[in-house]
């Protein structure tokens, strides 16, 4: 969106924030032509959002996207160090690092995910040994118990905000984590003009929720931008029942909670629900 582009300095996906928002207005023109299913909206970051929009679109969904985060990127993390293997909890991480000189000397080693669409991206980083270790942050700790052995710390690559102690849960176990902070999702502070009238003239059906900070945002948003009537009467399609709490705070009464923390359970509920 228009936002990202004016953002100065430490923003990943500058360059392509200009041809996000033209291609918003185009696909939102075009979708109002054609309408069928409901429209869904999508709060994602704009580098996470397109393969969600995709995914909807070919289950015949309309979609809108209204991100309320955006990436920033540490400018000149220090990856330094001995390491047994590399830990990331999002495909931001990658993002983050995946231009630096330094992350070629992590390349050979294990890299323990959460999703298969974080290790997809790190294979295609050059992370050969990389895995999906399991669909949220616990799941990874429980996985890096069973399957590494302790003998040299692991790098976990990290955003600024953290909703799960990687490093308390493990050390229990014997196993040393190192957090290196490579991002940190900011919150967008304004909607471009052309979201707010999409969102007032289209009146989405459902909203998609991923994070306890995105879905505080977006309710702070709907509020600054005086969208509560329209997306009040919309579902909230939540990842999780704690993403969803902050939307009960704000008064949202309709909402609907994944049965899995992945985006294919959460895609799911809402074609259950709508």
């Amino acid at each position: 969106p228009p936002q990202l582009a004016r953002k100065r300095g430490g923003t990943c996906g500058h360059a392509a924030a200009k041809r996000f928002s033209h291609r918003f207005w185009a696909n939102f023109q075009a979708n109002t032509e054609r309408r069928a299913m409901p429209c869904v909206l999508v709060t994602r970051a704009e580098t996470d959002a397109e393969k969600t929009l995709s995914a909807l679109r070919a289950q015949g969904f309309e979609t809108l996207c209204a991100p309320v985060l955006r990436l920033e990127c540490v400018p000149q993390p220090d990856l330094s160090g001995t390491f047994g293997g590399v830990v990331i909890t999002s495909a931001n991480a990658i993002r983050a690092i995946a231009r630096m000189p330094d992350h070629i000397a992590l390349i050979h080693l294990p890299l323990y995910a959460v999703g298969e669409r974080s290790a997809a991206l790190a294979r295609l980083s050059g992370f050969a040994q990389a895995m999906e270790a399991g669909l949220d942050a616990r799941a990874l700790a429980d996985f890096i118990r069973r399957h590494d052995s302790g003998a040299l710390p692991l790098l976990y690559l990290a955003g600024a905000d953290l909703s799960f102690d990687l490093e308390s849960d493990l050390k229990h176990a014997s196993i040393t984590i190192e957090t290196r902070v490579v991002y940190r999702m900011a919150p967008v502070t304004q909607w471009a003009d052309d979201i707010v009238a999409a969102i007032k003239a289209n009146a989405p059906q459902a909203v998609l929720h991923y994070s306890v900070r995105s879905a505080r945002q977006f309710a702070t948003l709907a509020a600054q931008h005086d969208l509560m009537p329209q997306l009040t009467r919309a579902l909230q399609v939540c990842l999780s029942d704690q993403v969803a709490e902050p939307l009960r705070q704000a008064g949202f009464a309709r909402i609907k909670v994944a049965s899995q923390p992945q985006e294919e359970a959460l895609i799911a509920a809402l074609r259950g629900a709508v």
